[in-house]
């Protein structure tokens, strides 16, 4: 697990310190202040020396679906804070025992022609190399052992070329967010999974805290589709995208995280589609399934609900390893962090200070 995060020029960060990380993390904040962008940041770090993840967040955003044609300017100019192209990003984490990881993310010339071209041309394709279109984004990543990795990432004939992804990543990691549920195959891979593990964690008896007449759920092939389906005491089983949102996004975040053991579960706007009189039941499965996983949980929200009933379930657990950490701009438009511990939140609760 993380213990502690630096992100520096990247989205809206100039520079961006989180101390005091736990197993389960709610970043809170107003609108724009960074709490999507925390949690891509570390989607960044906890994939290591692999950059198609630079890719899959710019089909996050929703980036793909403006233009038809994405170009250099609008895939890579949005990662660098103020649209810095000649900056270096930078986005570390400490883990337990002071080792850390490293990703750092540069705009570089593309040079890959002057082997084939005498001096003076040379000199033009250099010179030519300091618009967009003629750079490669390049990532290296060093562990924990020191030892560097890179890769490289470009535009060319309307599609995204990559070099060296053929890498692990450190973590295994997830990210759900409340643009769009995660895919019907998706769901039921990870269902597929834990049922084949044998695992005695008890999905069904969490899944009934926002639907109490769920009785099991299966995997059902429909036009050649594994869709999960419930069974909630009909004469016809359910399909899953037939029910509640709230329950839609339980089964999701749950799954996620029975599927990334020592790993790490990324969710923007956790409250979405859940009923404010269950979110401290929510809040105890996701305790209880990270602490059953050992898997580090990051989530977000605006509401002021959702961090009183996490409050609330960690309290009645009598656990500490819960923090919240709220993002806020100074004067000067910079954007800090806030961290409350179990004694600030209280007092925070207490005397309803604005958290959010």
């Amino acid at each position: 697990m993380f213990s502690s995060v630096s992100i520096n020029h990247f989205r809206c960060f100039d520079a961006l310190s989180i101390e005091s990380l736990e197993r389960v993390n709610l970043v809170a904040g107003k609108n724009n202040a960074g709490k999507t962008a925390f949690l891509e940041a570390l989607f960044l770090l906890a994939n290591g020396p692999n950059i198609l993840p630079v890719s899959a967040l710019a089909t996050l955003r929703g980036i793909q679906t403006l233009h038809q044609d994405v170009g250099s300017e609008l895939l890579f100019g949005p990662l660098f804070f103020a649209f810095n192209r000649e900056s270096i990003i930078k986005i570390s984490g400490l883990v337990e025992k002071g080792k850390q990881h490293a990703v750092e993310l540069q705009m570089v010339a593309d040079t890959t022609l002057r082997l084939a071209f005498d001096d003076a041309i040379a000199q033009k394709v250099e010179s030519a190399a300091s618009d967009l279109a003629n750079q490669k984004l390049r990532l290296q990543y060093t562990g924990p052992s020191g030892k560097i990795y890179r890769s490289r990432m470009w535009i060319e004939d309307r599609d995204v070329r990559v070099e060296a992804i053929a890498r692990n990543s450190p973590f295994t990691i997830h990210f759900l967010t409340p643009n769009a549920h995660q895919s019907y195959e998706t769901d039921a891979t990870r269902f597929g999974r834990l049922q084949a593990s044998k695992d005695p964690y008890k999905l069904l008896e969490s899944l009934k805290i926002v639907e109490p007449r769920l009785q099991g759920l299966a995997t059902i092939f429909t036009a050649g589709t594994p869709i999960l389906h419930c069974d909630i005491g009909l004469n016809h089983t359910v399909p899953l995208f037939l029910m509640g949102t709230g329950l839609r996004r339980l089964v999701s975040i749950l799954l996620a995280i029975a599927n990334a053991p020592q790993g790490i579960v990324l969710i923007d706007e956790i409250e979405k589609g859940m009923h404010y009189s269950v979110l401290s039941q929510v809040w105890q499965a996701i305790g209880h399934a990270a602490r059953r996983f050992n898997v580090q949980v990051f989530a977000t929200t605006h509401n002021a609900e959702c961090i009183r009933a996490a409050y609330r379930a960690f309290v009645k657990h009598k656990s500490d390893d819960f923090r919240l950490h709220r993002l806020e701009r100074d004067d000067k438009g910079a954007i800090t962090a806030v961290t409350y511990d179990r004694e600030a939140l209280e007092a925070a609760v207490v005397t309803k200070f604005e958290m959010r």
